[in-house]
């Protein structure tokens, strides 16, 4: 270890931290005894778990890093009396780029940039950014709603300028229109909160909220 340069890093990253973020932490001092002690009980950790460990030590692999940031949290040994380099490190660790993330990111706008699209770069990225964000589009009537009224500039889905009809009795009482759909319908958001109305529940609100009264924002009030 270059003891001098990890205490001028870790001053430099207190100092970014208490000036530009704003931050209470201890002086830069503590903030070094508190690293010191950190670094002496991982290695007193890793010289205890040599050879018996498949958590910190797996075959035929490198130490998981993962699994040494989750003991650090996780006992108190290991945490006490270090909470202040525990914040710093927390807030680099959260700051940094997750690779799993970037992946599953990158799976999105994969599939939205599939050459048979024909789309240009900005094309695609604003759709994969609906779906990143976004509620699953087969739950998502009362979004898909207010867009198609936005771009038909109406205030009801009936005044759509197109129309989807079907012969099929199973169909037109809506109990399920193909297996494809059928599955997609199934799935459900992991937040439940981005779950939204049907259209049959958004046009009853439509007409509930016709008649509610607006707070002194201009926002339709909550009458419970």
């Amino acid at each position: 270890h270059n003891d001098a340069l990890e205490r001028e890093a870790l001053a430099w990253l207190g100092d970014w931290i208490r000036d530009d973020g704003g931050l209470e932490l201890p002086d830069n001092d503590e903030l070094w005894r508190q690293h010191m002690v950190v670094r002496d009980r991982l290695v007193s950790r890793a010289n205890e778990l040599t050879g018996t460990s498949l958590d910190w030590f797996p075959a035929n692999r490198v130490v998981s890093g993962t699994v040494i940031m989750r003991d650090l949290f996780k006992f108190e040994r290991l945490y006490d009396g270090v909470h202040d380099w525990l914040y710093v490190f927390e807030l680099c660790a959260s700051k940094s780029t997750n690779e799993s993330v970037v992946e599953s990111m990158g799976n999105i706008i994969d599939q939205h940039a599939a050459p048979a699209r024909h789309l240009a770069p900005e094309k695609y990225t604003r759709d994969a950014f609906i779906h990143w964000n976004g509620p699953l589009l087969q739950h998502a009537d009362d979004l898909l709603t207010a867009a198609l009224n936005r771009h038909f500039e109406v205030t009801w889905p009936g005044k759509w300028r197109f129309t989807n009809t079907s012969s099929r009795p199973d169909q037109l009482k809506l109990k399920h229109f193909s297996k494809v759909v059928d599955r997609l319908r199934s799935e459900r958001s992991k937040l439940p909160f981005m779950e939204t109305r049907t259209i049959r529940g958004l046009a009853d609100a439509e007409g509930a909220e016709a008649d509610q009264p607006e707070d002194d924002t201009g926002v339709l009030a909550d009458t419970g």
